[in-house]
């Protein structure tokens, strides 16, 4: 990848009202200027359009239509870029500072012809800061890098795209492929790039058992421990669901990211 890659940051919001203004700004607050940001709103009803639009001279483009889901949208955001690489910031989250992407594009400067970077994030949970979670591998069927700290070459990916059909993991499907299928290079780089809210769906303790049983799906396939990692993995995924009855929200992601420290 020469100096100046362009990146293309789409950010997928459906009735974010409380959230959509502070990823807009951490956006368009970047010192790295080579950037076209690209909004694909769901249909919003509850004011999420109003606020993009006071920011439309900002916006490269954007669209407020329905969709079959978010992984549907993203896909919308990747066909209209334009970019060398993409770049997923969703409503709710937020570049770590000012200088984010700069940090990222000297990686990619440094590093050549690589197809995904996977940098760092800090996790909070209402307004909380819980920890970093760092890429510390590669994408498996029981694992995936956060997204929020991922960038990928565009021209892969208009060629593969997220599959609809998982609800929760169509990104960790659409990485396996990349990995294993396109034999795509993936470039782990030791720089914080966003912060994520875990108040998503994929971090709800009461969806373990859903994604358990999307991993599961994905495992036949790419995991060749299948059976004993299956075991292992629902057994873990069954006390994180039983938990959420146990104990709040707050208290687990701070037992959780202190014994990440």
């Amino acid at each position: 990848m020469g100096n100046n890659p362009k990146i293309s940051i789409i950010t997928v919001s459906f009735n974010a009202v409380k959230v959509i203004e502070e990823t807009i700004v951490s956006v368009i607050n970047q010192t790295y200027t080579n950037v076209e940001y690209i909004i694909i709103d769901g249909g919003s009803t509850d004011g999420t359009v109003d606020i993009i639009k006071e920011y439309a001279d900002k916006i490269s483009y954007w669209v407020s239509e329905s969709d079959k889901g978010i992984y549907d949208a993203m896909n919308k955001g990747g066909i209209k870029a334009l970019g060398d690489f993409l770049y997923f910031l969703n409503a709710g989250d937020s570049f770590y500072n000012k200088s984010s992407l700069m940090s990222v594009v000297k990686e990619m400067e440094l590093n050549g012809n690589i197809d995904v970077y996977l940098g760092n994030v800090i996790c909070s949970f209402r307004n909380v800061l819980m920890g970093v979670v760092k890429a510390g591998s590669l994408v498996t069927a029981w694992y995936t890098p956060p997204h929020q700290g991922m960038f990928i070459k565009r021209a892969l990916f208009v060629n593969m795209l997220y599959g609809c059909s998982y609800r929760l993991l169509g990104d960790r499907e659409f990485l396996l492929r990349l990995r294993y299928e396109r034999n795509a290079l993936f470039k782990i780089i030791d720089v914080v790039v966003s912060e994520y809210d875990l108040g998503g769906l994929s971090s709800s303790r009461q969806n373990s058992l859903i994604l358990f049983r999307e991993a599961k799906s994905l495992a036949k396939k790419y995991d060749g421990n299948y059976m004993y990692n299956s075991c292992y993995q629902y057994f873990k995924a069954l006390l994180k669901y039983m938990s959420s009855y146990l104990i709040s929200d707050n208290l687990y992601f701070r037992i959780l990211y202190f014994r990440a420290k």
